[in-house]
């Protein structure tokens, strides 16, 4: 094995992985070309952005065949039509999928169907192309969700005689047959092609080499076939020689070896072929990682919401580092080591990753990154991360259509990620948004039946973190954003209100440097993904900790000193840090359009979880008191002198709450 000089396999930019990268035309060393983008490759065929041929059940005869017995579900299979079930104990069954190919030309061939628990782990394709019959081995067992598979690359000629065949030789339940598609690659078919490219043992421990096997298919003389591999981002790329076994046909096997390497490694792979006279393929982006079966198991978390969620923060020497331990999902629905941006849109097919700055503009730092390494850090259980933001999307825009995979909507396309990425479950769902929303009398109904959906499609009891809201250095566009962060915390769990939601946890976000009026800073995105981590480890994984910090008491949070009627008490629910004077900057007293700054805030020294304001004035009956609403002096600025408690987490913004009455309880016993 030597180093490659060829480390632009894996380099199209620092961290980003794999891809399909180049053809060169003529002899080696020639000037590369660039194939089109993966957008134009995973395509859909309702929506398609370049010529795909999709063939569904439902298109009937001549494209799709059946023979032995088929019945149609209830479900809805792929862009909401209807799929057919077979089972092997009823007697044998086809089914066939046979386009009419345009042109001759290679084609990627993916299959779709519904996963469920009474569904064959061997689903037993047979792909029917220029090089002959090449089976495919598919398990369509699993949770309910849709999803796909990819059978490889092929070369198909023109007419009807190509296609693929299902049967239910073999199955051990329940076999799917729904869509097929067949999308175009801009290769030559005088170019050899990697049209099979997988590695075995498919889970290898620490114990095991891996071999690496490409079907390559030809025309012409022989092809020389090299495996390309690195460990994780950081590793050396290496090249090894693969070893060609007997030919069939044009189509030829070849073998290499990958060395065993350490528990929780993650390898990236890909094959390059080429003939003598200069014509090259180079099929990439494929992964595994190293488990010997004693770590937790991954940890998986989407990431949905506006811009704040899609990653604002500049994008520098000071990103976040990679893990070879934390994932991300592509864009491309592949996954790869995680890196900034963390919502990288490279080969987006959907309408999600979508960010309002350009890659010009230095900005896509994230939180998630962070959080999934502070989770690793924590738990010892690698991360798996689904990005699905939309910059700018307001609630009504994340709502569930008829069809909840349609990938024209954001919701679809969200679910759709996360039915390819975690079809075995989600662990956490994160959320930022509410910009869009700021002011929205339908907010709270617009959230409730926005997180009921998302649960209808993941699972009931899902766990939701939610982050609250962030300041502004506008007073006048913070007014509407101190709103919807008051609604955001009556909706969490505990907070005493009719708006709370079951498993529904918020993340504290004003005190946060700003890059704008709107967008957290690079600095601020980081110690957020600290606060995802913590709040997940409480509230999701059950550890003993203080993950949210400290939240106003649920009854009477803020009541008149029975023995000054010029002070007021602010009861939190746990013990909070020493506010200084300045902390009176955050709150606000008085009747309703009148509120005024105390003069002091200081901690009650005979309860640690009470502060008291010391107001000009004597409280009123119709008093109400805020925390929070104040905006930031400037930008790139943490606000200072804010209450927090355990792990330096701040209470959140909240109110107007109204004022009440102490009773007959001296203030210093107040809980």
């Amino acid at each position: 094995m030597r180093a490659s000089s060829a480390s632009d396999h894996f380099g199209i930019a620092a961290g980003r992985g794999l891809e399909r990268f180049r053809i060169r035309r003529g002899k080696t060393g020639g000037a590369p070309l660039p194939l089109p983008a993966l957008a134009l490759l995973l395509l859909f065929a309702s929506k398609a952005l370049a010529v795909s041929l999709l063939v569904d059940n439902d298109g009937g005869a001549p494209a799709y065949t059946e023979t032995g017995a088929w019945t149609t579900s209830a479900l809805t299979g792929y862009v909401g039509l209807t799929y057919r079930t077979s089972h092997p104990l009823v007697g044998p069954s086809t089914a066939s999928w046979t386009p009419a190919i345009p042109v001759p030309q290679r084609y990627d061939i993916r299959v779709h169907f519904r996963r469920g628990s009474n569904r064959t782990t061997m689903a037993n394709y047979t792909v029917h192309h220029d090089g002959g019959n090449t089976p495919a081995v598919v398990s369509q067992n699993g949770s309910n969700v849709l999803t796909f598979a990819d059978l490889g690359r092929f070369g198909l000629s023109v007419g009807e005689s190509h296609g693929v065949t299902l049967n239910t030789d073999g199955s051990d339940g329940y076999l799917i047959a729904d869509a097929v598609e067949f999308i175009p690659v801009d290769v030559p078919l005088d170019v050899p092609g990697v049209v099979g490219l997988s590695h075995a043992p498919v889970l290898p421990t620490s114990a095991d080499s891996v071999t690496v096997s490409a079907v390559v298919e030809y025309s012409g003389a022989t092809p020389v076939a090299t495996l390309t591999w690195r460990r994780g981002l950081t590793g050396e790329v290496a090249e090894v020689p693969m070893t060609p076994a007997s030919a069939k046909g044009e189509v030829r096997t070849y073998t290499a070896v990958i060395p065993a390497l350490p528990d929780m490694e993650f390898v990236e792979y890909g094959v390059e072929v080429a003939e003598p006279e200069g014509l090259r393929d180079f099929v990439g982006h494929r992964v595994y990682q190293v488990n010997d079966g004693e770590a937790a198991a991954p940890l998986v978390f989407v990431v949905a919401g506006q811009s704040n969620a899609c990653g604002p923060g500049e994008l520098n020497e000071n990103n976040e580092t990679s893990d070879h331990a934390v994932l991300m999902l592509g864009s491309d629905y592949r996954w790869k080591v995680a890196y900034e941006p963390i919502t990288d849109a490279t080969g987006r097919v959907d309408v999600v990753a979508n960010c309002p700055w350009t890659p010009d503009t230095a900005r896509g730092h994230g939180f998630g990154l962070r959080a999934c390494k502070d989770l690793l850090s924590a738990t010892g259980a690698s991360t798996r991360l689904i990005p699905t933001a939309k910059g700018g999307s307001s609630l009504s825009e994340w709502q569930a259509a008829a069809d909840t995979f349609d990938r024209t909507t954001l919701f679809g396309s969200m679910n759709y990620r996360r039915a390819v990425g975690a079809p075995e479950g989600v662990t956490a769902f994160w959320w930022y948004q509410g910009e869009s929303d700021s002011g929205s009398a339908s907010f709270v109904q617009n959230h409730r039946d926005f997180i009921a959906s998302v649960r209808d499609e993941i699972a009931d009891d899902l766990p939701v973190v939610s982050a609250q809201l962030a300041g502004s250095n506008s007073a006048s566009y913070n007014a509407n954003l101190f709103a919807t962060a008051e609604k955001q915390r009556a909706m969490e769990t505990g907070s005493g209100t009719p708006d709370e939601i079951e498993r529904h946890h918020l993340v504290v976000t004003f005190d946060l440097p700003m890059l704008d009026h709107v967008h957290l800073d690079q600095d601020a995105t980081k110690e957020l993904g600290r606060r995802f981590a913590l709040a997940t480890r409480e509230h999701v994984l059950g550890e003993d900790i203080d993950g949210t910090g400290p939240r106003p008491r649920r009854n009477d949070p803020v009541v008149r000193d029975r023995n000054d009627d010029t002070r007021l008490l602010v009861v939190f629910d746990r013990a909070i840090d020493v506010p200084n004077t300045g902390s009176a900057i955050h709150f606000r007293a008085g009747p309703p359009g009148s509120l005024q700054t105390p003069l002091a805030a200081t901690r009650d020294p005979q309860n640690d979880n009470v502060v008291i304001l010391e107001m000009p004035g004597s409280a009123g009956p119709d008093w109400v008191l805020t925390y929070g609403a104040a905006p930031a002096s400037a930008l790139h600025t943490w606000r200072t002198n804010v209450i927090t408690g355990a792990n330096d987490l701040p209470a959140p913004r909240f109110g107007p709450v109204p004022v009440t009455e102490a009773g007959e309880t001296a203030h210093w016993s107040i809980r």
